[in-house]
């Protein structure tokens, strides 16, 4: 695995941490050969059947330093916002599920929470997650001793397509330092 393949870097935002957490937005961005080669946003409409928030997570978005990324799924804000089945369609279509032969690993911050709520909502939806793609950046980061990425843009946090493109910076950082310390 190597700078040059192609990865996909994902963060959602959601209203809990359970599986079946409503989900208010999903950032993706897709890097080929070490740099942005396209990118995936989504707001969603979080009147989910079946899917839930918990009041913890309610309270830590409504700290006030969360304010503006919490427009990203405020009613009185946020225009147009797509059902979740829509969603999951147009996230299968970036990531390109439906090809049995792509493996180009997908990437959330941790192994059981952006990957895992996404593999619930799919499975909800009567639809295949591509679980066998699954990646952990914060393996990756462990592996390499841990250190933090210091990102290169200033970005808003806790906006989906934000931490996804500050993940990815980060990504391509964490494999090209496992790179030079492979050849060393």
């Amino acid at each position: 695995m190597n700078t040059n393949d192609t990865h996909y870097v994902l963060d959602i935002e959601t209203l809990g941490l359970c599986d079946n957490a409503i989900i208010a937005s999903v950032g993706i961005v897709r890097m080929e050969n070490g740099v942005q080669a396209g990118c995936f946003y989504i707001t969603i409409d979080t009147e989910q059947p079946n899917r839930s928030y918990d009041e913890e997570t309610m309270e830590w978005w409504g700290d006030d330093e969360r304010s503006v990324a919490r427009a990203e799924f405020d009613g009185n804000i946020r225009l147009f916002p797509f059902s979740l089945k829509n969603a999951l369609l147009g996230v299968a279509q970036f990531l390109n599920t439906d090809d049995e032969n792509e493996t180009a690993p997908i990437w959330g911050n941790g192994s059981d929470f952006d990957n895992r709520i996404l593999d619930h909502a799919f499975r909800q939806h009567g639809m295949q997650w591509p679980y066998w793609r699954n990646a952990c950046l914060r393996t990756l980061r462990n592996l390499v001793g841990g250190e933090r990425y210091t990102p290169t843009t200033e970005r808003v946090k806790h906006i989906a397509i934000n931490d996804a493109m500050t993940e990815a910076e980060e990504l391509i950082y964490l494999l090209n330092r496992i790179k030079i310390e492979s050849q060393t």
